[in-house]
């Protein structure tokens, strides 16, 4: 360890990253939004407008992000000047990241409107609804976003216009995580243990593969192979094509933090302290 330092409020958002700079959503206190020079170990700059629960988007040198309060702002990544502001006429908050598609910034809040914004000048392109609140970051494969609410429902929708493409409902009570889409398909759990594959095109169900607890991360496609962590303390290896179960092992926490895969090695994330590291083959090895 080089060193370490301390924001001094909870970050529950995911931090974002460009150059040496590193953006840390602040979910308490003013400062909001810090950016921090991760070579020289000290704070670029910080945002004094309020809790981000959601993480940043980097768009060249604009960073895209939505306040807890719902507003949406450009901020020139360099120095933290506000480019831009945008404040829809609603009480909704922001809880998912923004997701970069078809050039623009993508916004989701909790009361399930998404809205599409031109990262330069924050002009509005599109407005949508999912359907239901939005709590967890969308996926995005080409001009395709895939948006999991807190409903069960899944909605797919055309980047470009905003149009809904198709959309895949669950039970209503189930909190859905944020998906996957690889190959053609998209890979969604969520509160019910439920690992469902759908074709990316149609919505249609491909296979469901039912674990015993919640699914609360992304599960992690790699080829023939999707990577699933759960809360209950596994993680699991299922054929990409059938749902079937490869190989699991048991871990000593629950895998609330996503999946990693770097250098032909899974990183897996487990309550409170515990990271594994995985070179997979036919058996687990760690």
């Amino acid at each position: 360890r080089e060193g370490s330092g301390d924001f001094g409020d909870a970050i529950e958002g995911r931090v974002a990253v460009s150059g040496p700079l590193v953006f840390v959503p602040l979910a308490k206190g003013r400062s909001g939004l810090v950016a921090y020079n991760a070579v020289r170990a000290g704070g670029r700059w910080s945002l004094g407008e309020g809790p981000h629960m959601a993480g940043p988007l980097v768009m060249g040198d604009v960073l895209v992000a939505g306040a807890h309060d719902g507003t949406v702002r450009g901020i020139a990544a360099m120095d933290g000047d506000v480019l831009w502001s945008a404040r829809p006429d609603s009480l909704a908050q922001i809880r998912a990241t923004p997701v970069r598609a078809a050039g623009l910034a993508v916004v989701a809040d909790t009361d399930g409107a998404l809205r599409a914004y031109d990262p330069a000048t924050g002009a509005e392109r599109w407005t949508a609804s999912a359907g239901a609140p939005v709590y967890r970051t969308p996926a995005v494969s080409g001009d395709l976003i895939v948006v999991p609410t807190t409903r069960g429902r899944l909605a797919a929708l055309d980047a470009e216009r905003g149009r809904i493409l198709w959309s895949a409902q669950a039970g209503p009570l189930v909190r859905m995580s944020t998906p996957a889409i690889a190959d053609g398909v998209v890979y969604a759990g969520g509160t019910d243990g439920v690992l469902r594959a759908l074709d990316a095109a149609t919505g249609r169900e491909l296979w469901t593969h039912t674990f015993d607890g919640t699914l609360s991360t992304a599960p992690l496609p790699a080829g023939p192979v999707v990577y699933v962590g759960t809360y209950g303390q596994r993680l699991v290896a299922l054929d990409a094509a059938t749902g079937d179960e490869l190989w699991s092992d048991e871990l000593k926490g629950r895998v609330k933090a996503g999946l990693v895969s770097t250098g032909g090695t899974l990183v897996v994330f487990a309550e409170p302290r515990f990271v594994y590291g995985y070179q997979p083959t036919d058996l687990a090895s760690r």
